[in-house]
């Protein structure tokens, strides 16, 4: 019988108390089991060895590490104009994410080197463990203009050398008498720089500086702004990043990710129409969306004062799309990117 008030989970947890102590290199079953004053085979009622219970860890360390960037970015105080407190461009919530990185990591030395290995193939439970931290990371790099490729391209960077920090921190590696708080800051807002230079990095203007477009803004005039404001702002979770009053004349620029044109001819439009709604509905002017879960934006949107136009439905193109119409009758697509079909 396994012992009276041993559960995996509380295995897993002393597990990762001992790695944080002794190092996840070095933790072994012997010596749990020592520290739980249980024989090893006892243990294998619990976990099924060794690998098993550095996965547990790693599935607890990703959850709590999550949690604490999660955490971190809602402790940023954000200005009425939009702008974080320490700077008007969105550096803040980066810095955020790197301290609690950092703190985490200082912390939990043996939990944090069982996050740096990938899950498995297959291993959906450890693969979804990671989901929280990369919903933090690509909301904030969405905010500075990333998603897709790019996202991905500045979470990789973002990564690898906030990891090379702390391991070198770890081992003594920083001699010089200079302040690392203010190197690794440093570090940070380099790194966040950068992030700008990849936004649309891969296309080179034709046009002349004074001339290449980098930024496709759509202007909307509404009936009733603070309803829309909330509406946007709120509902949607789009971030402000200016706004401005004059007596009645106000105005807003919300973040929106990254801005695409997309150019339709009549029949493409019709047929979209007709796969999202089931009949011609748009006008000329559509707003498409790229959301995590299409369906669930949808839904909270609709609580929020849209009007549903229709079901969430895959596309031929691999995305499950839902259409809405804001407040002030604006038609948005929710979409949301599949994984591939076989063989594409």
């Amino acid at each position: 019988m396994p012992r009276a008030g041993l559960t995996p989970a509380i295995v897993v947890a002393r597990g990762a108390d001992l790695a944080d102590e002794i190092g996840l290199d070095h933790l072994t079953l012997a010596a749990l089991a020592s520290r739980l004053g249980v024989a090893v085979p006892s243990l294998y009622k619990h976990v099924g060895g060794l690998d098993a219970l550095r996965r547990g860890i790693a599935i607890l360390a990703l959850g709590e590490l999550g949690d604490a960037m999660a955490g971190a970015l809602a402790g940023v105080t954000i200005r009425p104009d939009g702008g974080p407190d320490d700077g008007p461009d969105g550096s803040a919530q980066v810095l955020a994410l790197a301290d609690a990185y950092r703190a985490y990591a200082a912390a939990h030395p043996g939990r944090y080197a069982a996050t740096l290995r990938a899950a498995p193939p297959g291993d959906a439970e450890h693969g979804a463990a990671g989901d929280a931290i990369l919903r933090s990371v690509f909301a904030v790099l969405a905010s500075r203009g990333l998603a897709g490729e790019d996202a991905v391209d500045a979470t990789r960077a973002l990564r690898a050398a906030l990891h090379g920090f702390v391991a070198l921190e770890a081992a003594g590696g920083f001699g010089l008498p200079q302040d690392v708080d203010r190197s690794f800051g440093r570090l940070v807002e380099g790194l966040d720089r950068g992030f700008g230079r990849l936004v649309g990095g891969d296309a080179a203007p034709e046009l002349g500086a004074q001339g290449a477009v980098s930024e496709l803004r759509l202007a909307l005039t509404v009936e009733d702004y603070p309803r829309a404001l909330r509406f946007y702002r709120d509902s949607l979770g789009l971030p402000v990043l200016e706004s401005w009053e004059d007596g009645k004349a106000r105005g807003a620029v919300l973040g929106a990710g990254r801005a695409t044109l997309e150019l339709l001819s009549p029949e493409q439009a019709e047929l979209i129409d007709r796969i999202e709604v089931g009949s011609r509905v748009a006008g000329p002017v559509r707003v498409a969306l790229a959301v995590l879960d299409s369906a669930g934006v949808a839904d909270a949107l609709v609580a929020a004062g849209a009007e549903r136009l229709g079901e969430p439905v895959v596309t031929p193109w691999a995305h499950r799309n839902v259409r809405v119409a804001a407040p002030d009758g604006l038609q948005l697509t929710l979409l949301t990117e599949l994984d591939p079909r076989p063989g594409e």
